[in-house]
């Protein structure tokens, strides 16, 4: 196993040893020890012993690198999930799909924390509510005052502040249906009131709760992503020169690209995205350890293969191999291990 760059691999080229071009991306293909791993190059490694190929292994850095070296036929086979798309069939072949799968958007866990729960909280409209509620209660401390004030048993105070206080604070255990029962009116017309006030928290209650709960949504909703239409202007993680890229830009996505998919959830692990976009076996498996989750189904299908260079001999007895595994059930076995 080796890393070189492409002029030294179309030099060190034997033509009795085939080169293969890996990119990591996991659990598809994994740079573990010695050996690489996932189930796409474990798939390949069962082709080739089949065949009775010798391979080594050069590893690229980004997807431009190793379609390139493909193109330039400084490799004979590549091993990454390869979509394959207009541009890249005009630069080389692709074999008999490995396995069906495609993007999904994937969603850091901090967009559903409690800093963002408070920060629906106390919204714009929460706030604006809890003020006029405000004004409400002094409107009512005041009438209960005025009421009741003149009763020689009353519970509120004759002074004008302190009574006024007590008047609020009636005001408020009433509305919020604590009732304390510290304080009372004792006068007709302070029970007028309290009927008032009373009906009007019917209504304040319902609509403190309703607000809340569409705050609450609200703050959800910006945290779930299906579509590029959920994306309100959000940049969106992705590898650089993918399919999904491509598909992103042309939706009028605003996509921000890495070179390698660590790259990617390792920048909406610090913060510098919310959202990306990655294959789905890789967010159920990868994603989770940075703490991404998958939002929404997938985006499109994708069928993921070998690519070989253009014409190249290989792409029939790879395809004939492969199915045998699918007939024989291996290649569902293969994938299934490394995805389970």
């Amino acid at each position: 196993t080796v890393s070189a760059s492409m002029a030294d691999t179309a030099e060190a080229q034997d033509d009795d040893v085939l080169v293969v071009a890996a990119f990591e991306v996991e659990p598809f293909v994994e740079r573990t020890g010695e050996l690489p791993g996932g189930f796409l190059f474990e798939v390949w490694e069962q082709i080739a012993a089949r065949q009775g190929w010798e391979f080594e292994v050069v590893w690229l850095d980004s997807l431009d690198d190793l379609a390139d070296l493909v193109a330039a036929e400084g490799a004979d086979v590549a091993v990454a999930p390869l979509a394959s798309t207009s541009r890249r069939e005009a630069r080389f072949d692709f074999t008999s799909p490995v396995v069906a799968s495609g993007p999904v958007f994937a969603v850091h866990s901090r967009t559903d924390s409690p800093v963002s729960l408070l920060t629906a909280l106390f919204s714009p409209e929460i706030l604006r509510l809890l003020g006029w509620s405000a004004v409400g209660l002094v409107i009512l401390g005041h009438l209960m005052w005025v009421a009741d004030r003149r009763n020689p048993d009353s519970d509120f105070a004759k002074t004008y502040g302190r009574g006024v206080w007590d008047g609020v604070w009636w005001a408020m255990v009433t509305v919020t249906t604590v009732g304390y029962g510290d304080t009372s009116p004792k006068t007709t017309r302070g029970r007028l009131v309290a009927v008032l006030a009373m009906l009007g928290s019917l209504f304040l209650v319902g609509a403190f709760v309703s607000e809340v709960t569409t705050s609450l949504q609200s703050g959800r909703a910006e945290s779930e992503v299906s579509d590029v239409g959920d994306l309100d202007g959000r940049p969106v993680a992705v590898v650089e020169s993918s399919s999904y890229q491509s598909y992103l830009n042309d939706a009028g996505a605003t996509t921000v690209g890495f070179r390698t998919q660590t790259e990617v959830f390792a920048a909406a692990e610090r913060g510098d995205v919310d959202v990306v976009v990655a294959d789905l076996y890789t967010v159920e498996q990868v994603g989770g350890d940075y703490g991404l989750g998958s939002s929404g189904s997938v985006l499109y299908d994708e069928f993921i293969g070998f690519t070989v260079r253009s014409g190249s001999e290989l792409r029939d007895p790879i395809d004939a191999t492969l199915a045998d595994l699918r007939q024989e059930g291996l290649v569902r076995e293969i994938v299934d291990r490394w995805t389970d």
